[in-house]
């Protein structure tokens, strides 16, 4: 204010000024408002996005889990399938280890079987050919007496045909 003015001028200037003082401050109240309001309008915001997302890592945590879980699983099925089919190669192997063990041996006995009739039949033939081929009288009387021994059994176990006509058998009761 300058000097020429009174105080009359300076009083009215001074209301003037605080008026536009007030006026800037009701302004700049409002903008604080206005401002304040936005601020916690974006908190609010902020604050709801960060639940969903919150909510949504907390769903995708649980799927993950529920994964990890049905993966553990798998997993020891597998290994618990994985051993069955080991203890049962372990056991095809033992029967094949054991049958080819016995087939050896089979093998083994048949080849010692031919063995022993290869030199039976070369101990036969040398004894064909150096013994004489005729029969001497005792082996032709023990071989006579065999055979009729043997139709002797046979005429016990074989009964005697009867003819078409003939009666039939007297009941030995004798009615």
């Amino acid at each position: 204010a300058g000097a020429s003015e009174t105080p009359k001028e300076n009083i009215t200037a001074l209301k003037a000024r605080i008026e536009e003082l007030e006026k800037a401050k009701k302004g700049a109240d409002e903008q604080a408002s206005n401002l304040k309001k936005k601020l916690e309008d974006a908190q609010g915001e902020a604050s709801k996005k960060l639940k969903e997302n919150i909510t949504a890592l907390q769903g995708q945590l649980t799927e993950m889990e529920e994964a990890k879980q049905k993966l553990e699983k798998a997993n020891e099925q597998a290994k618990a399938q994985i051993k069955e089919l080991q203890e049962k190669l372990k056991k095809a192997e033992t029967e094949s280890t054991e049958k080819v063990e016995k087939a050896q041996s089979e093998v083994q006995k048949h080849v010692k079987l031919e063995t022993a009739m290869k030199k039976e039949q070369e101990v036969l033939k040398e004894q064909a050919t150096s013994r004489p081929t005729h029969c001497g009288p005792v082996t032709l009387l023990l071989l006579g007496l065999v055979l009729l021994m043997m139709a002797v059994l046979l005429m016990l176990i074989i009964p005697p045909p009867t003819p078409v006509n003939a009666p039939p058998p007297l009941d030995p009761s004798g009615d």
